[in-house]
C-alpha cells in the first residue's frame, strides 16, 4: 500500500452540495423545450435523480481481510533516524459506492480523521508499530470504521 492519504478532508460537502445544485439547474434551464414537454415528469426526476446522486459507500463489513506482515520502520531521536523491526496489520474493506466520497468532509467531522488509501471498490486501512497489541490494533481499526461508516456501532469482521 503507499503512504495513506488523510480521509474526508479535500472537499468540503457545502461546496459539492452547491455544484451539485448549480449544475442541475443550469441543465434544467437548458433543456429544450419539446424534451420538456414530451417526457414525463417522473421521468425527467429519475433522470435527474440518478445523475445528481451522491452514491455513499457502504462497507462490507463481512467481507474485511486482514493481513500482517513484518516490516522495517524508521524511529527518529532528536539527531538520527533508526531502522528498526515492526509489524504492519492491513485491513482490506470492500466497499459499495463511490470512492471518491471518502474525499468529502462531512457537515460533522473530527479533526483527526482516518488514513487510509481507496482503490478499485476497497478502503485500505493500516497499522503500523513496533510493538502492536492485538487489543489496540484493534481499537485503532475500529476507530476509522467508526468514523468511515458514520459512527455506526456495527463490529468489524475478525
Amino acid at each position: 500500500m503507499r503512504d495513506p492519504q488523510v480521509l474526508f478532508s479535500k472537499f468540503d460537502w457545502f461546496s459539492i452540495d452547491q455544484q451539485q445544485r448549480t449544475q442541475l439547474v443550469a441543465e434544467i434551464n437548458e433543456l429544450d423545450g419539446d424534451r420538456l414537454l414530451n417526457t414525463s415528469v417522473d421521468d425527467l426526476c429519475d433522470y435527474f435523480e440518478k445523475k445528481y446522486r451522491v452514491e455513499v459507500p457502504v462497507l462490507r463489513q463481512d467481507e474485511i481481510v486482514a493481513d500482517q506482515r513484518e516490516t522495517q520502520m524508521d524511529i527518529r531521536d532528536y539527531q538520527s533516524t533508526i531502522r528498526v523491526k515492526g509489524t504492519t496489520v492491513e485491513l482490506a474493506v470492500p466497499f459499495d459506492g463511490d470512492g471518491a466520497t471518502f474525499n468529502v468532509q462531512p457537515s460533522s467531522y473530527t479533526s483527526s480523521p482516518p488514513r487510509g488509501e481507496v482503490r478499485d471498490g476497497v478502503l485500505m486501512l493500516r497499522v503500523v508499530g513496533a510493538d502492536l497489541a492485538a487489543d489496540k490494533v484493534r481499537a485503532a481499526f475500529d476507530r476509522s470504521r467508526a468514523v468511515v461508516s458514520g459512527g455506526e456501532d456495527e463490529k468489524p469482521a475478525s
